[in-house]
């Protein structure tokens, strides 16, 4: 069982992906803003971090970015993109904040799971 950080802005989105991230088997914890996020990361220390990229307070980038200086093991998926104004680039300068995998909103729960599967048998689940 791992432990699993969700961030992001969109209420709905915090329960579907706890929800699933629940029935897989994990343990699930969710922020709202990224500063509450980066609060809950430094708490929790979780072996994945999934974080929307446009929030308040803190992007994605900036949790990226912050993370990455002092946990380069856990893994990170970014996800955004559910305004036509995001252009796909800025996922990509998602990766090279340091995330290691990227998804556009709307996504389909089963390449995430997949994503999430893949990504914590890499550190042993």
């Amino acid at each position: 069982m791992a432990d699993v950080l969700v961030i992001d802005d969109d209420p709905t989105v915090l329960l579907v992906l706890a929800g699933m991230i629940k029935k897989a088997g994990h343990t699930v914890r969710t922020a709202r803003t990224g500063a509450e996020g980066l609060q809950l990361f430094r708490e929790q220390k979780p072996h994945l971090l999934i974080t929307d990229i446009i929030m308040p307070e803190k992007d994605g980038m900036e949790i990226i970015a912050e993370i990455r200086r002092s946990a380069r093991d856990v893994k990170i998926i970014a996800i955004s993109g559910g305004a036509d104004f995001i252009p796909d680039h800025y996922l990509d300068t998602a990766q090279l904040f340091g995330a290691d995998r990227i998804l556009k909103k709307p996504f389909n729960l089963e390449e995430l799971t997949t994503m999430i599967d893949g990504l914590l048998t890499q550190q042993g689940f």
